[in-house]
């Protein structure tokens, strides 16, 4: 684009007269006589095209440019919005099934259920820090980890039911978040829009 910039500016300056042969030069004189300076009707048509040229060609650098410049960065933020939507996807459906072992596989005080549940805890705090702290069906899904994590420490009795309703209920909430994210992905790459529309 500097390049450009430059290109049409010296084009210009040779052209109106930077030199001996710009529109503005003077017309050398008869011998023994006087030099004319008279500017011609057709010099003012060319300089005004010239103009008109440079000028639309220096807006459309920048156009370019700045479309340039907001083309790869809303491809960055669709590229990492991909990629969250694949590592939360990973991060529930392991906390899910982890879950579901340690209640129905393991045996109680045994150090499988403890490592179960130091996975479990671990992805809790994992799953937060995916999780948008002021979006209202992420906090739902927050929540619901928070429950599972309880039930499956012993701080809070459910039947098993209760709790495979909690895992279902908190498989189907990520769902509705993730389907609200790839909507947001589709309608960025097709109209370049940044826009938090949707479940936040």
């Amino acid at each position: 684009m500097y390049k450009l910039v430059v290109g049409s500016i010296i084009l210009v300056l040779v052209t109106l007269g930077w030199g001996d042969h710009g529109v503005w030069a003077q017309v050398p004189a008869p011998q023994g006589g006087v030099r004319s300076t008279k500017i011609e009707p057709k010099d003012y048509v060319a300089f005004i095209g010239i103009l008109a040229t440079l000028l639309l060609g220096l807006y459309n650098a920048v156009q370019n440019y700045r479309n340039s410049k907001r083309t790869t960065f809303i491809n960055t933020v669709t590229s990492e919005r991909v990629k969250w939507i694949e590592k939360l996807r990973q991060s529930i459906s392991t906390f899910c099934g982890l879950a579901h072992y340690w209640r129905f596989s393991t045996v109680k005080g045994s150090d499988d259920e403890r490592e179960k549940l130091e996975e479990i805890d671990k992805l809790r705090h994992l799953i937060a820090l995916q999780l948008n702290p002021h979006g209202a069906i992420d906090k739902e899904i927050q929540k619901l980890v928070g429950d599972i994590v309880s039930m499956s420490s012993g701080y809070c009795q459910v039947s098993d039911d209760d709790y495979r309703r909690h895992l279902e209920t908190l498989t189907e909430k990520t769902q509705q978040l993730l389907k609200a994210e790839w909507e947001k992905v589709k309608e960025e790459s097709i109209r370049g829009d940044l826009s938090r529309k949707g479940v936040d």
